[in-house]
């Protein structure tokens, strides 16, 4: 392969922004958290009831994907 075109500093920015999405889909919560939320919008009173999770929990996972600009 002709690594000569391949742009290394775009490589390492898109690569750690890659790591950084799945750190984020690494936690269950979050994943399960964000399968709901790709199905539309919902209140957070819907999630909870849905997912099984408690308030605080839920309000800290969705703290991590908005602050991840999810």
């Amino acid at each position: 392969m002709d690594t000569s075109t391949l742009d290394l500093d775009k490589m390492k920015t898109s690569a750690g922004k890659a790591c950084q999405m799945m750190k984020v889909l690494s936690n269950p919560d979050r994943l399960m958290l964000l399968c709901q939320l790709s199905q539309g919008e919902k209140r957070v009173g819907e999630l909870e009831e849905i997912l099984g999770i408690v308030q605080p929990t839920l309000s800290q996972q969705l703290t991590v994907c908005v602050t991840k600009n999810w």
